[in-house]
């Protein structure tokens, strides 16, 4: 159905504490000191990333979170053990891509750096992009109707966007796409964050409706 996936960023650049940090800038700071449980506690989320050699994973390390935080979902649907992160993947390691974006949606820093958004998450499902669009979006299927394992989480971020294929991998903004994830968060109430691009103009699935469509900074 929708093949094409490139693993474009949309990351915010951490500062130091010297200066505005991104958490101020987005109102996390104001928003934390009316009410400092705010971080997501209890909440379960989903993280999909587009595959670059095989690796699509976050390491457990990179986030300050333990392994059993996380569940790897790959290409064909298999579900990867907490402890084996980067296997099986022909790159034999995590993806840089999916560790940035995890730092400033969950992590949970210890030192140094402004923690993430939401770090006392419970459970992140680490999907490969291909698979989960094709078969949980297009679908219309809930995860856990594939997998009891899995779960339904209602934030689900998605740092890539649709493109044409070779040669050009050109930016796409496919309605059809865009409808699927439409009728997918109208019907099961979740929230899609896309990323929009890095300077294109914006593509899918960042084009749909129902969603958040973050830029790069």
């Amino acid at each position: 159905m929708f093949l094409f996936l490139s693993a474009w960023a949309c990351l915010l650049a951490l500062t130091g504490a010297a200066i505005a940090g991104p958490l101020d800038d987005i109102g996390v700071t104001a928003l934390r000191k009316a009410d400092p449980t705010l971080i997501g506690s209890g909440v379960g989320v989903i993280q999909v990333e587009a595959s670059s050699g095989g690796a699509y994973q976050v390491n457990p390390a990179s986030v300050n979170l333990p392994a059993s935080t996380f569940a790897y979902i790959g290409a064909d649907g298999t579900i990867y053990s907490p402890s084996t992160y980067a296997s099986p993947n022909s790159a034999g390691a995590a993806s840089l891509h999916a560790n940035s974006v995890a730092v400033n949606f969950y992590g949970k820093a210890t030192s140094g750096v402004n923690p993430g958004v939401a770090p006392g998450v419970s459970t992140v499902d680490n999907y490969e992009a291909g698979y989960y669009v094709n078969a949980v979006v297009g679908a219309n299927a809930l995860p856990s109707d594939i997998s009891g394992a899995l779960h339904d989480a209602r934030v689900i971020n998605q740092s890539f966007i649709f493109n044409s294929g070779p040669p050009s991998y050109a930016a796409v903004e496919d309605p059809v796409a865009d409808q699927y994830y439409d009728n997918y968060a109208s019907r099961h109430n979740v929230l899609f964050v896309n990323s929009a691009g890095n300077g294109a103009p914006p593509a899918s699935p960042a084009t749909c409706y129902n969603g958040i469509s973050v830029a790069v900074s």
